[in-house]
C-alpha cells in the first residue's frame, strides 16, 4: 500500500500472519523506503466472536513487536490516533459486510 506520513512517501508491506476463517485474521505491516525495510514489524488483529446480535468485532495492535517503535508509535501519536479513528474503521467495516460488497 502506499503510505505517507508526514513528508515522507513510503510502502506498507501487509503480511498475513494469523487466518482463521470466520474467527480471526492478523497481519504483520512493515514500512519499506527504496526497497528496504525500515520500520514496523507490529501486527493488527480482529477476532470475530458469534453473539446474539450477530459478530463482535475485537480490534488488536501488537506494538511490542514493532521496530523503531518511537518513529512507528509514539511519533504519529498511536494509541489515541487510533482510539479516534478505529471506530470509523469498524463502521466501514460493518457497512461491506451489511451490503453484501467483498
Amino acid at each position: 500500500m502506499a503510505m505517507k506520513q508526514g513528508p515522507l512517501s513510503y510502502r506498507s508491506i501487509n503480511e498475513v500472519t494469523v487466518f482463521e476463517q470466520d474467527r480471526e485474521v492478523a497481519w504483520k505491516t512493515t514500512g519499506e523506503w527504496k526497497g528496504h525495510t525500515i520500520v514496523g514489524g507490529h501486527w493488527w488483529r480482529y477476532v470475530l466472536t458469534p453473539v446474539e446480535e450477530g459478530t463482535r468485532v475485537q480490534h488488536s495492535y501488537e506494538w511490542g513487536r514493532s521496530v523503531l517503535p518511537r518513529l512507528t508509535i509514539q511519533l504519529p501519536g498511536f494509541p489515541a490516533r487510533m482510539a479516534r479513528t478505529m471506530p470509523h474503521t469498524l463502521k466501514r467495516l460493518e457497512d461491506i459486510v451489511l451490503s453484501g460488497s467483498s
